[in-house]
């Protein structure tokens, strides 16, 4: 059975003591990672996840799908492969993941002409000159 507690969900107060997760009820859970706002499980060979305030595709449903969920979700796009580890952090989640299933996968594929440009510095413009006119 697995408990939480603490900040488990933006919107609501803090969870003071552990709380049983019914959700996850019966699964074998091999591994449990947490994000600033999401949690990812692998139990008996699938993953399963949840957050709120999820903006960045870090729950894994995939563009069409939701970008958050308050309650553990199955995430099919990654049915049948083997997954070893997770790990997440602020706005993403990383599988060390294997077998013939991953090339199918999607990949994110940046537009050519996108360049990353770094924001205008502040503070950087010509200082008035202090003393008496």
């Amino acid at each position: 059975m697995l408990h939480m507690w603490g900040r488990v969900n933006p919107t609501k107060d803090s969870w003071m003591y552990p709380k049983p997760e019914y959700e996850l009820q019966g699964w074998n859970v091999d591994m449990i990672a947490c994000g600033n706002n999401h949690t990812s499980v692998l139990a008996d060979g699938c993953v399963i996840v949840w957050g709120s305030g999820c903006q960045f595709g870090e729950l894994g449903f995939g563009e069409n799908g939701p970008k958050s969920s308050a309650r553990p979700k199955k995430v099919d796009l990654l049915e049948g492969v083997s997954i070893s580890q997770v790990a997440c952090g602020m706005f993403h989640t990383v599988y060390l993941a294997s077998g013939d299933v991953v090339s199918t996968l999607p990949t994110y594929t940046p537009e050519p002409d996108a360049v990353l440009e770094a924001p205008p510095k502040k503070g950087k413009g010509k200082a008035k000159a202090a003393g008496k006119r």
